[in-house]
């Protein structure tokens, strides 16, 4: 009769999240009526750790408030996205 052994291995991980403010690029926003910290879409995913295209449903079901640029570039309002991050 064969033996058999079994090991159970747990993982714990941290996340961390370096916010950088190299860019220094700041706006009001409506929404919190104040001067916020602005971070792009891409930052954006890479602070929630969620998808480009899930922030931007986000943005267009109007639950983070967002900046669009002249050139049609998309701002996100730092602010709402931690309360976002907070809530959920």
């Amino acid at each position: 009769m064969k033996r058999t052994r079994r090991k159970r291995v747990t993982l714990e991980t941290e996340r961390v999240v370096v916010i950088s403010r190299h860019t220094g690029l700041r706006g009001w926003c409506r929404e919190c009526s104040a001067e916020i910290e602005l971070v792009g879409l891409e930052e954006a995913a890479a602070i929630s750790g969620l998808s480009q295209m899930t922030i931007f449903h986000h943005v267009e079901s109007h639950q983070l408030h967002f900046i669009e640029t002249l050139d049609g570039a998309l701002l996100i309002c730092l602010s709402s996205l931690m309360q976002k991050l907070k809530r959920e």
